[in-house]
């Protein structure tokens, strides 16, 4: 989405080797970027933006979630 990351933990008796843990991450990431891209035409955020449909629109419960937080954002006085 445009930014970088890194990672940094403080217990380092994981049981998980460092190239698994980065696989996790990788994984978890391009996910949320498969949900929420805005730069991506056809992530599940920007078909939703772009649907001219006025009735409901089905998307994962993750990008469901994060709209209805944002949404209690925005009400709050």
């Amino acid at each position: 989405m445009g930014t970088s990351y890194s990672v940094q933990w403080s217990d380092v008796s994981t049981s998980i080797a460092i190239s698994q843990l980065k696989d996790l991450i990788e994984q978890r990431l391009a996910r949320i970027n498969s949900l929420m891209s805005t730069y991506s035409p056809d992530s599940q955020l920007s078909e939703f933006n772009q649907s001219r449909e006025t009735g409901w629109h089905v998307v994962d419960s993750e990008l469901a979630h994060l709209v209805a937080v944002s949404y209690t954002h925005l009400t709050l006085p």
